[in-house]
């Protein structure tokens, strides 16, 4: 009795888990369907940097980042580098694709603005090392957050500078 009762158990154990596993799969999105889900800023593990409320002009197309390095440091190419751009409200400003796949000093990302306000967010990983001696190397993981207004009597250029070790 006592093994045939195991027995039932453990099929209804299997038959659970399995029917839970179809709804599960039923449920899941394709791939293609998926959606990049913003990071809210209680997760983000690197550094965060708020950087002082910008004007531009809708006619700004441009976001122009400069990453500076310490004197007698150079970006290390062979690490890993990744760059994520964020709008709070893609009404206001939307990015465009960044084609950037390793870190360099000047970085243009494609915009489009609209009149209004919005929260622009930019995620930066990256590392850098020293010209003449390459083993000391040291990486950036920082979010720069820049609130924006796009008004009419905004500029024309939209320029952020980050200073790396700052």
């Amino acid at each position: 009795m006592k093994y045939y009762l195991a027995r039932v158990l453990i099929i209804l154990f299997v038959v659970v888990t399995a029917i839970a596993a179809i709804i599960l799969m039923k449920n899941r999105q394709p791939a293609a369907e998926q959606q990049e889900v913003m990071v809210p800023d209680s997760t983000f593990d690197g550094q965060i940097k708020k950087l002082p409320e910008v004007t531009i002009s809708p006619q700004a197309s441009l976001l122009e980042l400069e990453l500076t390095l310490p004197t007698g440091q150079k970006f290390n190419i062979k690490a890993p580098f990744a760059l994520k751009t964020y709008s709070d409200d893609t009404n206001v400003i939307e990015f465009g694709q960044s084609p950037y796949t390793e870190p360099m000093q000047y970085i243009n990302l494609p915009i489009i603005a609209h009149n209004g306000v919005s929260v622009v967010r930019i995620d930066l990983n990256f590392s850098y090392c020293g010209t003449e001696d390459e083993s000391l190397c040291y990486f950036e993981d920082v979010r720069l957050i820049i609130p924006v207004v796009v008004s009419q009597d905004g500029d024309t250029s939209f320029a952020v500078v980050f200073t790396a070790g700052s």
